[in-house]
């Protein structure tokens, strides 16, 4: 949908619903192949209001058909994406925009292009996937993006390319945003995650003709290749939590162990950044397999700031912001063992049970216990 109102050029001969249909059939291929289907073969996607796309054979090939509600709307859709990007080109001519600045108002378009395209389904957010090893420093994210073929990395992809969006700094990036696009921005959630991003990277990306580096310091800064693999782990983590508050999408998260190589200070941040990230839309979720227990007892400080902050909020705004408490009531944590999975919820304390995936502190403990008794033994 994005990629049709993105690209679609109505000079051409093409009809709009027509390109449309093309874009299914190419995903539709890129997916199953060229496969011939069975007769009756037939596929419905219902979204509400009478929006449907349906997926039919024909002559043993799969053959589009849109409801007319589903042509109204992105027609409507398109005529809007239209204006925007007509608006930007004018914008560039006339004020003859830096590069940067050029770049940025891309990047902020076709997020907005992408919004549009998929506002007439009412219960899409968009869907971002970090999959673990996600070093993506200078010269490897090619190589990251070359390995991926699934869907919900799309997103992803797409911050990778516009990393010198934040590679001028977040104050830049922030009133870029404001200048072109007259509406209110998160300032107070922005101002936290900025400060917890700090705190988790020791200091602050930035992205120069290709040379990403992380400055330290007025007088230090450490060329990205030769970070910690816990800074390059986390960047493209941190910098998309904050693009997608910045940007106000509604988005569902998912990160495969947010804590890789990161000391336990810095796990006990990127928590509250998810957290943070969690209570900017209302409708964010945010999906992580871990296998810290610094993650799962982080999570629990901010599920017990919120109902403390039920009885207290103006005691326990003071210890937690108030930003960064957590429902648990949107909150679900499942232990993976023996091919199934089980819920390790308190249900009663609204809290999870993190001992469960710590386990092995009892028996290191255990085993001291034991080492010691004989050592007194000895000694006796």
């Amino acid at each position: 949908m994005g990629r049709t109102v993105g690209t679609f050029d109505d000079s051409g001969n093409d009809d709009l619903f027509i390109y449309f249909q093309k874009n299914i059939l190419v995903r539709f291929r890129s997916l199953f192949g060229k496969v011939k289907l069975d007769e009756g073969f037939f596929m419905k996607f219902c979204y509400g209001n009478g929006v449907e796309v349906s997926l039919v054979c024909d002559e043993e090939f799969p053959l589009v058909r849109l409801g007319d509600s589903f042509k109204d709307k992105l027609k409507t859709v398109y005529e809007g994406m239209r204006v925007r990007r007509d608006d930007s080109r004018k914008e560039k001519d006339e004020y003859g925009l830096s590069r940067d600045a050029i770049i940025h108002r891309n990047a902020v378009l076709n997020n907005l292009i992408y919004k549009d395209a998929f506002s007439f389904f009412d219960d899409y957010v968009g869907d971002y996937f970090m999959p673990a090893g996600r070093i993506t420093s200078t010269g490897s994210s090619e190589t990251l993006v070359g390995k991926i073929s699934n869907d919900l990395m799309v997103s992803l992809i797409e911050a990778v390319k516009y990393k010198e969006r934040l590679g001028m700094g977040y104050e830049f990036v922030r009133n870029e945003r404001k200048k072109f696009y007259m509406e209110s921005i998160l300032e107070d959630h922005l101002d936290l995650a900025e400060e917890l991003i700090a705190s988790i990277l020791c200091g602050e990306y930035r992205s120069h003709r290709g040379v990403e580096t992380l400055k330290i310091n007025d007088k230090k800064q450490v060329d990205l290749a030769f970070a910690s693999s816990g800074q390059q782990e986390s960047l493209w983590v941190l910098q998309t939590i904050f693009l997608l508050i910045l940007d106000k999408v509604e988005s569902a998260l998912i990160v495969e162990e947010p804590e890789a190589h990161l000391f336990p200070e810095a796990q006990r941040n990127i928590v509250a950044l998810m957290s943070l990230f969690l209570s900017a839309m209302p409708r964010n979720q945010f999906v992580i397999t871990t296998h810290s227990p610094y993650i799962l007892s982080s999570a629990n400080n901010l599920l017990y700031a919120h109902q403390v902050g039920q009885k207290k909020p103006e005691e326990t705004g003071k210890i937690v912001d108030p930003k960064l408490w957590m429902d648990p009531k949107r909150v679900g944590a499942y232990f993976v063992e023996n091919g199934g999975i089980r819920s390790i919820m308190d249900d009663e304390l609204g809290m999870m049970r993190a001992e469960e995936i710590d386990s092995v502190s009892r028996k290191i403990n255990e085993e001291f216990d034991r080492l010691f008794d004989l050592d007194n033994e000895v000694s006796e």
